[in-house]
């Protein structure tokens, strides 16, 4: 798993971006951009954003606990370590999902490819915040999750209750930044239990 201060620093730096594209958003408002026109900008400047961000942030986790791991007494072991190059975890991480940013917001979309990932089990929604189950995930596309988020928030509307612009686009950033942290938790949980399934099979084999 991430230390405290590594996961910390992810959280600042996606709050950073998060920000920025807040800033944006609320410089249209008080320009009197549409709702309509503010709303699929900062969707399509967030995917746009995130979807490369996610893409570095995979190599970055999986670096840092790749590091950790050749550390290990048991991975000092040239065999052992030559077993986990060749498991190549990092091939199977970037192989769930797709990074590949859309020219335009496909809702209709979006919003049909989430409600079947919620029903293989791929994906869970608490609130706004989506968190995928890596050991299920078949590529998933990451700009139909950024942009099903504001899908998915306005759908817990009650009433379709209208409310201020900016603070929905508050609500949707903070969403963006819980699904991405909790990605990142994923990505450690599931590196962690390839690693000790390894470590597994290497003693079995060495009795």
């Amino acid at each position: 798993m991430l230390s405290k201060e590594e996961k910390n620093k992810i959280e600042e730096h996606i709050a950073k971006l998060t920000n920025d594209i807040l800033s944006d958003a609320i410089n249209s408002v008080n320009s009197g951009v549409s709702e309509k026109k503010i709303i699929d900008d900062c969707i399509m400047y967030t995917i746009s954003k995130f979807t490369p961000e996610s893409k570095m942030l995979l190599s970055s986790v999986y670096n840092m606990l790749m590091e950790r791991t050749l550390k290990e007494e048991f991975f000092t072991n040239s065999h052992n370590k030559a077993s986990f190059y060749e498991m190549n975890i990092f091939k199977e991480l970037n192989e769930k999902f797709n990074f590949e940013i859309p020219s335009k917001i496909e809702y209709e979309k979006s919003e049909r490819k989430i409600n079947e990932w919620i029903k293989a089990g791929i994906i869970t929604i608490i609130g706004g915040v989506i968190s995928i189950s890596l050991k299920k995930a078949s590529p998933i596309i990451v700009a139909f999750v950024i942009a099903g988020i504001m899908t998915v928030i306005n759908k817990n509307k009650e009433n379709n209750k209208k409310e201020d612009l900016t603070a929905l686009v508050k609500e949707y950033l903070e969403s963006i930044k819980q699904s991405i942290l909790s990605w990142v938790d994923s990505i450690a949980e599931y590196y962690d239990e390839r690693v000790n399934e390894l470590k597994k099979e290497l003693e079995n084999k060495n009795k």
